[in-house]
C-alpha cells in the first residue's frame, strides 16, 4: 500500500510539473514567435519582399499596425487561417491590402492580439504600414456584434475601409462560438500642404 501511495504522489507531482513546463513552453514560444514576426517585417521593409517569420511557417508578415491610443504595435500575418491566428492577427486573403481602394479585413483572437478592441471608442485611430512604409490612417466609425450563422461582412472595391473582427464576448470562457465583434473604420485622407 505504501508503494502505491508513493506511485500516486509521484504521478501527481510529475503531472503537475508537466503542466508547469507546458505553460512556460507555450509562453516562451509565443514570445519567440513575436520576435521572429517582427524581424521578418523589418527584413521585408528593407528588401521590399515579404518574408516568413521562420522557415517552416505557412504565412508571412505583411503589415504593421500601430494603435496610437495605446502606443502599441502589432504585426499582421498573410492570412487568417487558424495556424496564422495562433501567432498573430491575419489579413484576409479575400480582402484588399491598404492603398488598393477596397475593404481591408483583419481578424485575431479576442484574448490575445485583439483584446485591446474592448478599450477602443468611436473616432479612435489605427495606422497600418505597408511594405513600402506607406502610412494608412483609419478612424473608428462603428462597432457591431454579428452572428456568423446569419450575418456576412461585405468586402467591397471602390471605397477603402478597414474592418477588424474578433470573437465575442471578450470575457467568455468558451471558444468557437458564432458571435463576432466587428469594428468598422473609414480611411482618413492625408492631404499635403502646398
Amino acid at each position: 500500500m505504501k508503494k502505491f501511495r508513493k506511485l500516486i504522489i509521484f504521478s501527481l507531482v510529475l503531472t503537475g510539473l508537466g503542466f508547469i513546463f507546458k505553460s512556460f513552453y507555450m509562453d516562451a514560444k509565443a514570445i519567440a514567435a513575436q520576435y521572429l514576426i517582427k524581424n521578418a517585417w523589418e527584413k521585408s521593409i528593407e528588401t521590399k519582399i515579404f518574408y516568413k517569420p521562420w522557415p517552416w511557417a505557412d504565412t508571412k508578415t505583411v503589415l504593421k499596425m500601430h494603435i496610437p491610443k495605446l502606443k502599441k504595435d502589432i504585426y499582421i500575418l498573410e492570412n487568417s487561417s487558424g495556424h496564422s491566428l495562433a501567432f498573430g492577427p491575419g489579413h484576409s486573403a479575400e480582402s484588399f491590402m491598404p492603398g488598393n481602394n477596397g475593404t481591408v479585413l483583419i481578424s485575431a483572437h479576442r484574448d490575445t492580439h485583439f483584446e485591446f478592441l474592448k478599450d477602443m471608442n468611436l473616432n479612435d485611430e489605427i495606422v497600418l504600414y505597408d511594405i513600402s512604409s506607406q502610412e494608412h490612417r483609419y478612424r473608428i466609425t462603428n462597432t457591431k456584434i454579428i452572428d456568423t450563422k446569419t450575418d456576412n461582412i461585405g468586402i467591397y472595391k471602390g471605397n477603402e475601409k478597414l474592418i477588424l473582427i474578433t470573437c465575442w464576448p471578450f470575457d467568455s470562457l468558451e471558444s468557437g462560438g458564432s458571435k463576432r465583434y466587428v469594428v468598422y473604420f473609414d480611411k482618413i485622407e492625408l492631404f499635403s500642404k502646398f
